[in-house]
This record gives C-alpha cells, sequence and structure tokens, in this order.
C-alpha cells in the first residue's frame, strides 16, 4: 500500500528471511514510539502538554491498547512522520470496547492526509459496526496539502471522514478532546462530535490564519480567530476547562453515563435539606442547581455548555445508579429562567443527545415561559422556539417532569 514502506517477500523464497522481516517490523514500530523521538516528547512536555501517546493511555485501561496503522508514513518521501500524524486503535474504559484517536501536532502540524484519512475512516467503520464509542483528539491544521497533491484519497472504510462521523452521530456517543490548535478538517471532526471539552489556551476554527489571510486579506492569529473563551461563551464547545489532565478526565466522565449504570446510588447530602431550597415566597430566586444535586446521586452531576444560555440547565447525572438526563430552568439567571432562541436550540440537542442514546430524562419546571418583544424576535424565536417542542414530541425516551413553580407560555 502507497504509504508504507516494507521490503517485500518473494513467494520463490529468494527474499528476506521470516525472522529479518519480523525484525523489521518491531525496529520500525519501535520507531514510532515516544521512547524513541525524545526531543518531540520534551517539546510537547515544556507545553505542559501530553504526546498523542499519553493522551491514549490516560484515557484507556492500562495496557487495553491496540494500536494499527502505526507503519503510517507521509506519502511525500522527503518527510518524516510516525504513524503518518495519526495514533489510533482500540481499547477500554473499565472494561467497555472504545475507539480512539489523537492527532499528533509533532508531525506536521497534526495535519490530515490521503494516508490518514483512510486510517481514520476505517476506524469510523469498525465503531460503527461494533457499536463501540469514539473518542478524538482533534488537534491539528487541517488538510496538509502538499502531502495530499497528487495523491488518490485512501478511504479504506465504507465512508470518508466527514461523512462518517455524520453517520456515527446518534448511532454511538463521540467525543472530541481539544487541547491545542484545531482547525479546518480537524475542527470538523469535533464539530461532528456528540461532546467536545476544550482548554482554555486552545482554538478552534474552521479556516486557519494562512486561509484566513488568502481568503479575506486579514492576518490574524488562532487565538484571534477562534479562541475557546468565544466558543465556550456561544456554545461552539459544551465543556472548557484549564488544562489538558482536566479535559482528558472530563471526556472519561462523560463517556461512562454511556457505558453502564451502577447498581445504585448514593443520596446527596443536600437531599436532606431539599424543603428549604425553594423559598416560600414566589418573589424570590433560588439556585435550581442545589435542586438538582439534592435530587440526584451524590457527585453525579456533570453539567453541559454551562456558560452559554445559562438560565437553561442540561446535565447528565446519575439516579440511583441510572444514567438520566437533566433539564432544568434556573430562576437565578438574569432573565428568570425565561427561554430564548439559545437556550430552544440548548434543549433540542441535548434531547435528541439522550433520546439518541436512551437515556431517561428529568425535566425541572419553573419559567415564564418564551422570550417575547422585538429583540427576542430579531434573535429568532418565532423559529428557534419549536426545536424543543419538535425534539420532546418526537423522543422515545422517558420524561420525567417535576414543577417546582410556574410554567407559563409554552414553559
Amino acid at each position: 500500500m502507497n504509504g508504507y514502506r516494507m521490503r517485500s517477500v518473494s513467494a520463490e523464497g529468494d527474499g528476506p528471511m521470516d525472522e529479518d522481516v519480523i525484525q523489521e517490523v518491531l525496529e520500525a514500530r519501535a520507531r514510532a514510539m515516544d521512547a524513541s523521538r525524545p526531543d518531540a516528547v520534551a517539546k510537547v512536555h515544556a507545553k505542559e502538554k501530553f504526546t498523542a501517546r499519553e493522551r491514549i493511555e490516560m484515557v484507556l485501561d492500562e495496557g487495553s491498547f491496540v494500536e494499527y496503522g502505526v507503519l503510517a508514513i507521509p506519502a511525500n518521501k522527503s518527510m518524516n512522520g510516525p504513524a503518518d500524524g495519526l495514533v489510533q486503535g482500540f481499547g477500554t474504559v473499565e472494561g467497555h470496547p472504545v475507539g480512539i484517536a489523537s492527532y499528533d501536532y509533532t508531525v506536521q502540524g497534526g495535519t490530515q492526509t490521503a494516508l490518514n484519512h483512510g486510517k481514520f475512516d476505517r476506524l469510523l467503520e469498525l465503531v460503527h459496526d461494533r457499536r463501540w464509542p469514539l473518542v478524538t483528539f482533534a488537534d491539528g491544521g487541517g488538510a496538509r496539502a502538499h502531502d495530499l497533491a497528487g495523491s488518490q484519497r485512501g478511504m479504506t472504510g465504507r465512508w470518508g471522514t466527514f461523512d462518517g462521523m455524520a453517520v456515527l452521530s446518534g448511532w454511538v456517543p463521540t467525543v472530541s478532546v481539544v487541547s491545542g490548535r484545531s482547525f479546518a478538517g480537524n475542527a470538523s471532526i469535533a464539530g461532528l462530535s456528540d461532546f467536545i471539552v476544550a482548554t482554555r489556551d486552545s482554538a478552534i476554527g474552521m479556516g486557519g490564519p494562512p486561509l484566513v489571510e488568502g481568503a479575506m486579506g486579514l492576518k490574524l492569529t488562532p487565538d484571534e480567530i477562534g479562541p475557546a473563551e468565544m466558543h465556550d461563551r456561544v456554545g461552539g464547545i459544551d465543556l472548557m476547562v484549564e488544562t489538558e489532565a482536566e479535559a482528558i478526565d472530563a471526556a472519561g466522565q462523560y463517556l461512562r453515563y454511556f457505558l453502564y449504570d451502577l447498581p445504585e446510588g448514593e443520596p446527596d447530602p443536600w437531599s436532606e435539606r431539599i424543603r428549604g431550597i425553594v423559598p416560600s415566597n414566589r418573589r424570590r430566586a433560588y439556585d435550581m442547581r442545589r435542586v438538582i444535586r439534592a435530587i440526584m446521586d451524590r457527585d453525579t452531576v456533570f453539567e453541559l455548555r454551562p456558560t452559554w444560555a445559562p438560565q437553561l440547565i442540561t446535565a447528565l447525572a446519575r439516579l440511583g445508579g441510572r444514567s438520566v438526563g437533566i433539564i432544568a430552568n434556573q430562576p437565578l439567571s438574569v432573565i428568570a429562567g425565561a427561554i430564548d432562541s439559545d437556550a430552544s436550540d440548548k434543549i433540542a440537542r441535548f434531547i435528541q443527545l439522550c433520546d439518541a442514546h436512551e437515556i431517561a430524562m428529568v425535566s425541572l419546571v419553573d419559567n415564564p415561559g418564551y422570550m417575547v418583544g422585538r429583540p427576542a424576535e430579531e434573535a429568532g424565536i418565532a423559529r428557534h422556539h419549536a426545536r424543543p417542542i419538535i425534539a420532546h414530541q418526537n423522543r422515545t425516551v422517558p420524561l420525567y417532569t417535576i414543577q417546582l413553580r410556574k410554567a407559563y407560555g409554552l414553559g
């Protein structure tokens, strides 16, 4: 296969001995490991980050990773790139099979090529057929144009990379971690995932600085184009954390809600004080997060998009050990839990996520209804308000509603 450099063995037996071929393979594999690349590893660690392989090891059970495609190299023979910049394979998380891929930013900036696209396409096909979750570390600069030029697309799976990610949506849980620069095709993989966790110092964009300059004549840095804080504010990511270690931990936490239920759960200490959380004075606001904590199992609430549309809380949690999805109005917000266009989209997407993966839902209701007035209409409320209604009507999972106070205007 083009891109894999291996000696051939003659059918007549005049090629190298089997032992020689095996030794060649072992040496080629060893050259792709971190131990053989101390300078590249040191540069990553100097930025307080982890290598592509270290990331994978931190997600999976110890010793469970099975890599394939390790002998891939750049099609451009003048380049050196272990695994062609993409480390991928399978492993387990608490015994449950998971597909995993990590673009290697030390190899041509984690860019995408015909060959590593083909590797990833095959991975998508395998996780699809086995219904295994997929975790991707999506740092990278998009297409490696000087490597793609003149080469044939190495699609070895049923779909191309982006079509395949779209096929997986709603079929298996998909998680992307961004802890550096993720642009163009790498950003598309993140955007096509169910859950994106990004570090504060990361950047995501459909076009990186060279493309933006060429198309628009603007010289911008990655942080000026798509800083994580901006994406966090507008709902472009699901969670922002400070460090790469925290991002990896969050990805694991999220994944576990979809992998298994627990036989039972421990009540939160707040459960004994739940009657005092909601004030008897109906004019007084309160923090809905305390109510959620009091109802759910101890230390199991995992909030998604906490800073976008903050008047509406969406979270995964456990109730009696079982995974559940939570939708809740936040009376403590500036608009007292009213539903605007952003909140409508937040609700609809979360319902679709829970429904696709058969997670029952709990709705905590206390809101004055949908937003009205000219600003709300300019934001598209007439159209957006329909989305959660449609999602609710078409869901197949159970929905349990707890009405704490008011529910006006389709709320």
